[in-house]
């Protein structure tokens, strides 16, 4: 199949269109600057402004999924006392921009990488860890997933929502797992798990429209 991969050039995107490449699908690579994404071979780099419905109606020409694999950019990945870089709606406008690119293409399945907490698990965490987002960066990003994730339910296209917990960059090899009930609140996934999870949720079409929490380990 064909996966277009929104937010290639990002930590995860990058893993995602090599898990995808691995996996023998064609991928379309979406970036706002092209100089900042390695070329591939079978993979196709669109640059495209990811608020621009217009735009993204000509990237997705051809693909049978889009994985978004989009976040608000920090001046550090420090969660205090770094400063926002993109806008703090990042995802919310590009899934609605990306939404409306696929109005005429139902077909078109949308993978959606989100974090654990956001929208309807916010309350699954205890009062201490939600207190602690508030007080943080994270904050934003949490509200721009809950953003994304309603776009996206009240849309009319074929979705998958994937919430992983604190991204891990030290464990690489360990699968994502869905989330079970005696995991800790700031359980730990590798982000190539993660992409892993994400290209697996593009190919499987019992997945959509449903919300998958995962975490790491066995």
């Amino acid at each position: 199949m064909k996966i277009a991969v929104l937010g290639a050039s990002g930590l995860t995107g990058e893993l995602v269109v090599e898990m995808a490449l691995e996996k023998g699908h064609d991928v379309v690579a979406v970036v706002r600057d092209s100089n900042k994404f390695r070329p591939r071979p079978k993979v196709q780099i669109k640059v495209a402004d990811v608020f621009d419905a217009t735009q993204l109606k000509e990237a997705m020409q051809g693909v049978d999924a889009v994985i978004v694999a989009l976040g608000i950019t920090r001046s550090s990945r420090s969660p205090i006392g770094s400063r926002l870089i993109s806008p703090p709606d990042t995802c919310t406008r590009a899934v609605a921009a990306l939404t409306a690119a696929l109005r005429d293409r139902p077909g078109v399945r949308i993978v959606y990488m989100s974090s654990a907490g956001a929208n309807k698990t916010w309350l699954k965490y205890p009062a201490w860890a939600r207190l602690l987002i508030q007080m943080t960066q994270i904050k934003w990003s949490m509200r721009d997933h809950t953003g994304a994730e309603k776009v996206l339910e009240s849309s009319k296209n074929l979705w998958t929502i994937v919430q992983p917990s604190l991204l891990d960059d030290n464990e690489p090899s360990k699968a994502a797992r869905t989330l079970r009930s005696n995991d800790r609140a700031f359980s730990k996934v590798s982000r190539a798990g993660v992409a892993a999870f994400l290209v697996k949720s593009a190919e499987d079409t019992s997945s959509q429209n449903q919300f998958f929490e995962i975490t790491g380990g066995h």
